[in-house]
Formats: C-alpha cells, structure tokens, sequence
C-alpha cells in the first residue's frame, strides 16, 4: 500500500508540506479506506497509461488525484509552503 500511515518527522520527501491529524488513529478504517481507493486509482491509471489514450488518462488520473486530495484534506495537517521569491541575480 502506498499511504501506510506512517511518517517521518526527520523530512522525508513528500512529508515536508504537512503532518498526520490524530483521526489518522481514531478513524483508522476510514485512512485505510481513502488509501486502498487511491491505491485502486493508481493501479488503474498504470493500465489506462498504456493505452496511450490522452483522453481516458486525463480522466483516471483526475480520479485518482481526487482520492489523494480527499484523504489529504480529512487526514493531513497542511502547513503553508516555503515562500519562494526569484532574486534577481547582481549585474
């Protein structure tokens, strides 16, 4: 399973925008649900991949973000990304 539930507070990639809420433990079914459906997602969307249909892969792959957004939305604590502001290079 690609969502485990389990996360590294030491700044492993992909967990540097957020952590686990608490319902991660108290809703533990309904985690593993949203994580099984966007791991079905995914599956699905390999398969639809290799039809090199750009259509059909627009839409699994807009199914299959939803399911990450949905349980990203229940189950993570978003922190605001780090400002980046381009500086223009001295003359």
């Amino acid at each position: 399973m690609v969502c485990s539930g389990r996360w590294r507070s030491e700044g492993a990639s992909g967990t540097e925008k957020g952590t686990p809420k608490t319902n991660v433990w108290t809703e533990r079914a309904k985690f593993d649900e949203a994580a099984n459906k966007m791991q079905e997602g995914m599956v699905k969307l390999v398969v639809v991949a290799k039809a090199n249909n750009l259509d059909t892969l627009k839409a699994a792959f807009g199914k299959t973000a939803e399911a990450c957004k949905g349980c990203h939305d229940r189950f993570r604590n978003q922190q605001a990304a780090p400002s980046r502001t381009l500086k223009a290079k001295p003359a």
